[in-house]
């Protein structure tokens, strides 16, 4: 199923993503894949198949799990009002 239909990214490829590309965090998936860059719609959608994904790995890929995603909302941009979690933070600028 399309995930983001502005970069045409599948679940499949998000899921191909983490078990084969070692993609362990969000902001690594959106530069890999162009997923929730560009309108922003799907990143909601694209971040619960990317939990999803990073929950089926196996316990000892996904060590090191927490301290990666601690490190990677230390500077991540807040979300805007309009809840959206984009990884470019164009909206937040333009706010």
């Amino acid at each position: 199923m399309y995930i983001c239909s502005c970069h045409a990214v599948t679940d499949g490829a998000i899921r191909k993503a983490v078990k084969e590309g070692g993609i362990r965090r969000f902001r690594d998936l959106a530069r890999a894949t162009g997923v929730s860059t560009q309108c922003g719609i799907c990143a909601k959608h694209a971040k619960e198949e990317f939990d999803k994904a990073i929950a089926a790995l196996p316990a000892e890929e996904k060590a090191g799990q927490s301290a990666a995603v601690s490190a990677e909302f230390a500077d991540e941009p807040k979300a805007c009002a309009a809840g959206c979690v984009c990884t470019c933070g164009k909206k937040l600028d333009a706010e």
